[in-house]
């Protein structure tokens, strides 16, 4: 398993702790390119994660689908720890619609 989908398993995990429900995403040849890594519904909200290593960047397909999904008023953020997907998490608990981390 390489360091991308590690990451992306424990995200996945901490974020089902905390009553998300997730799924992970996988490619296939018959996938939707550009679809984000995880699938998120946490407290009636729509949440799409692209998980990158630190330093890692989502190709432009990747941020256009992020844009996109924003558009449609969902969620959508690139993380690259277990914390920052937490802190999202906590900050739709808050209250916070849509505020970029």
């Amino acid at each position: 398993m390489n360091p991308e989908s590690r990451l992306t398993t424990k995200i996945a995990a901490a974020l089902t702790a905390r009553g998300a429900w997730v799924l992970k995403y996988h490619v296939s040849p018959y996938s939707r390119a550009g679809t984000p890594d995880l699938l998120v519904c946490y407290r009636g909200r729509f949440v799409a994660l692209e998980v990158k290593v630190p330093g890692g960047k989502p190709t432009r397909l990747q941020s256009q689908t992020l844009a996109i999904i924003r558009a449609a008023g969902g969620v959508a953020e690139v993380v690259t720890t277990v914390e920052e997907a937490l802190i999202l998490l906590a900050r739709l608990h808050d209250g916070y619609p849509q505020d970029p981390l």
